[in-house]
């Protein structure tokens, strides 16, 4: 009479299971990573529209004729009243300036968008543009028509 193998051995099957739970593991990770990176694309996106608005609200007011005044240098960077606001995820500021060797109406406008779960990231009392998640930086030249 000849053996048959029917089935599995307890050591083929506790491999095997191990296996899979290796890859179920390495699956789930990736599946945080992907939602992590999900909600910063997001953010970035949510960002990049209200600077947007910001900006062309700007360049409306100014094409429109609208004075447009000057913010102090620091407006990027700081809490300025009315060249900033806040809403409950997201801080907007705005910088509104002069070019430098132009007497006419032309301006530069400078909008920075930060989600507000990354405010705790941008280095305090610091001047330096390094980029943190979830940040936009938009700069245009805007003039009167």
């Amino acid at each position: 009479m000849s053996q048959r193998d029917d089935g599995f051995t307890l050591i083929e099957a506790l491999l095997g299971l191990a296996f899979v739970s290796v890859l179920t593991a390495g699956l789930a990770h990736l599946v945080v990573v992907a939602a992590g990176l999900t909600r910063d694309a997001r953010d970035d996106t949510s960002a990049s529209v209200l600077a947007v608005q910001k900006i062309e609200q700007l360049r409306s007011a100014i094409a429109a004729g609208t004075s447009v005044a000057s913010s102090p240098a620091d407006a990027l960077d700081a809490d300025v009243p009315g060249f900033s606001d806040r809403t409950e995820a997201y801080l907007r500021r705005w910088r509104v300036a002069s070019l430098p060797s132009d007497a006419s109406s032309r301006r530069i406008l400078q909008v920075r968008v930060l989600a507000a779960r990354r405010i705790a990231d941008v280095p305090p009392g610091s001047n330096s543009r390094a980029r943190v998640p979830a940040e936009v930086v938009l700069t245009t030249i805007a003039a009167a028509r």
